[in-house]
């Protein structure tokens, strides 16, 4: 494919939610739920002593359809229709490898002989045309649908709900950051910088590291994180430094953002006792809304050594050990 075409389907495929995340979950802050301390079992405090408050997070959207819906489209109808009917419309292919993609627009720029100025004209026509950075990220149709059930289903069973425009200026404070993030790894490639995995880490993804003057704000289930340090030092320092699992916490829990940069000491023969640590957390976890599908990408969206897709497919399959 020539340069034009290859930005063309880079910028395609950031276009929706859909591109920056497959496993798109909706949140809001709860004003009446409390989170519980995992050691204590009592409601949790942050370090003013004042009550924290859970996140209410949903399954991923889009949901699927249930079995007798599916079957009124037809025999063999998939479960996941309107995912794959979304990724359809929008382009937006399911092997996409974010790191590939931006080579290959590299290798086709020098090919052509493009400056590095006229690249980057074409491809902020391109991210003008498809994701404007002042406009919000686009949501398909059915993950709209689903947010509207979602929270519809909550207030008819009587329990905390919410307005729609609230999820979705969460959801877009956190995809906006990710799609920024890979708009200048792709920059810094076309300007010929270092784009390794190990500069990345450093450079274009969020930092994990504790900032000096922010507060630690677990967005994940609100536990403190001296909490969810003592439940994962098992692994300091065999698999991991003090430090890495630090920054670890931060990213996964303060951040939420994905990075799949970290990587354990001692991985061969001990994957499973490692993956227990991430077991455990899920089995000592109190909140109602605690699933397999939301504690599973703690671990491997994070951790090289461990795939979501892989993970996911295993517990589709009834092949895994969070019970």
């Amino acid at each position: 494919m020539k340069f034009d075409e290859l930005v063309e389907r880079f910028f395609k495929q950031y276009h929706t939610s859909l591109g920056i995340d497959l496993y798109l979950r909706a949140s809001f802050k709860s004003k009446i739920e409390t989170s519980t301390n995992m050691q204590s079992g009592k409601p949790a405090k942050d370090a003013n002593g004042e009550l924290v408050y859970m996140d209410i997070v949903s399954d991923p959207m889009p949901f699927d359809l249930p079995p007798k819906e599916a079957r009124a489209y037809g025999e063999g109808t998939p479960l996941d229709k309107h995912f794959r009917d979304s990724m359809e419309r929008y382009e937006v292919e399911y092997s996409f490898e974010k790191d590939e993609e931006i080579i290959a627009i590299k290798r086709a720029m020098e090919s052509e002989k493009y400056l590095v100025h006229d690249a980057i004209v074409t491809i902020e026509s391109k991210q003008s045309k498809y994701w404007n950075p002042n406009k919000s990220i686009v949501f398909p149709d059915q993950i709209l649908c689903s947010i509207a059930e979602w929270l519809g289903d909550r207030a008819n069973e009587g329990l905390e709900s919410t307005m729609s425009g609230e999820v979705l200026a969460n959801l877009n404070n956190e995809l906006k950051p990710i799609r920024n993030a890979i708009y200048e790894r792709l920059i810094s490639a076309i300007k010929g910088e270092d784009i390794t995995r190990e500069n990345l880490e450093t450079t274009n993804t969020v930092n994990s590291e504790q900032p000096s003057d922010e507060p630690f704000d677990n967005k994940f289930d609100n536990n403190l994180e001296e909490e969810l340090y003592d439940h994962f030092k098992v692994l300091v320092p065999k698999h991991l430094s003090k430090e890495d699992l630090t920054r670890y916490i931060w990213g996964a829990f303060h951040h939420q953002k994905k990075c799949n940069s970290f990587t354990f000491k001692n991985f061969k023969n001990n994957k499973l006792s490692i993956q227990k640590a991430w077991v455990d957390y899920y089995g000592n976890a109190p909140n109602s809304y605690g699933n397999k599908k939301l504690f599973i990408p703690l671990l491997s969206d994070y951790f090289k050594e461990f795939d979501t897709e892989e993970m996911l497919a295993e517990l589709a399959n009834g092949n895994t050990n969070f019970k």
